[in-house]
């Protein structure tokens, strides 16, 4: 079944908000957690989990919660959100 087109507006919106959030920082790890929260709330999900990758090592990963928490990984290092900086 294809969604409806109210359906389809909602996310439309909901993925100009999360370019126009990206847009609006130059720091890597904050464009991470706005990609995760966004990808959650458009998809429904509970959590989400972005992980940026430089030939295949694994450099910063960002997860976040439907309870709000959120957990950054850099260079295998993890922590609490802006525990890495």
């Amino acid at each position: 079944m294809s969604p409806s087109v109210s359906e389809q507006l909602v996310k439309a919106r909901m993925l100009a908000a999360m370019l126009q959030s990206m847009n609006q920082s130059l720091e890597v790890e904050r464009v991470l957690q706005l990609v995760a929260s966004h990808s959650a709330a458009l998809l429904g999900a509970a959590a989400a989990r972005v992980m940026m990758l430089d030939d295949d090592v694994l450099v910063l990963a960002r997860s976040v919660h439907a309870e709000g928490r959120s957990r950054s990984l850099l260079r295998g290092r993890g922590g609490p959100a802006g525990a890495n900086g």
